[in-house]
């Protein structure tokens, strides 16, 4: 599965106060894909981005929060984690990513930040 990209441009970003809501609700929503991921026994290979939404969030509709509706959201796993991106309803501009990792898949490289 690929995530389809959509080009940066400052013009695109929200005010703070919708980036700070819109980054709580990613948080929530890209938890939510990594666990849905987290139970396929084979990577996703076909399914839109909504299809994936929709069986990720089964269990909580909250987390595709009204605040998303003016947006487009995407959706990519890269094994084995979920990436989303939130870009303008037509895809020409990126908002913001978010991913779930492990702090085990960093560990190694903190150290190269606090020596």
């Amino acid at each position: 599965m690929q995530l389809t990209s959509c080009a940066a441009s400052v013009s695109a970003i929200p005010d703070e106060t919708t980036r700070g809501l819109l980054s709580v609700k990613m948080v929530n929503l890209s938890s939510a894909v990594n666990a849905y991921f987290s139970t396929l026994s084979v990577p996703p290979i076909t399914g839109s981005d909504g299809e994936i939404l929709i069986e990720a969030t089964k269990h909580d509709r909250r987390l595709l929060a009204p605040e998303f509706q003016p947006y487009t959201l995407k959706v990519q796993y890269q094994n084995p984690y979920a990436v989303l991106l939130l870009c303008d309803k037509d895809n020409n501009q990126a908002i913001m990513e978010d991913t779930v990792i492990k702090i085990s898949t960093i560990l190694p490289y903190i150290s190269l930040f606090l020596n």
